[in-house]
């Protein structure tokens, strides 16, 4: 009985944490951000207000509308949203098999 509660415990810190992870102004995604956001898009993330929250930026990349989005654009997105959201990129399809 002692041992999941020492697990919860253990582990709590890091699974409530989750939400509150931060993208930094050093991490290789703020490079795309600060892109995207110069074209218009992101707006919903302040520019002043560093380091982001990757549930911030997750909610701002689920906004977008592709059609709104260039090529390169769109492939920034879809890196960003690979890493912070899971997500397969735009056109890509599961392989069946």
């Amino acid at each position: 009985m002692r041992l999941p509660v020492l697990l919860l415990l253990l582990l709590a810190p890091t699974v409530l944490a989750q939400p509150a992870r931060l993208v930094t102004p050093d991490d290789w995604a703020a490079h795309y951000i600060e892109r995207l956001q110069r074209r218009g898009h992101l707006l919903e993330l302040n520019p002043t207000l560093h380091p982001y929250r990757e549930a911030d930026l997750r909610d701002a990349l689920h906004a977008l509308d592709p059609k709104n989005l260039s090529p390169p654009e769109q492939g920034w997105v879809d890196l960003l949203r690979v890493r912070y959201a899971g997500a397969r990129p735009a056109g890509e399809r599961h392989a069946s098999g």
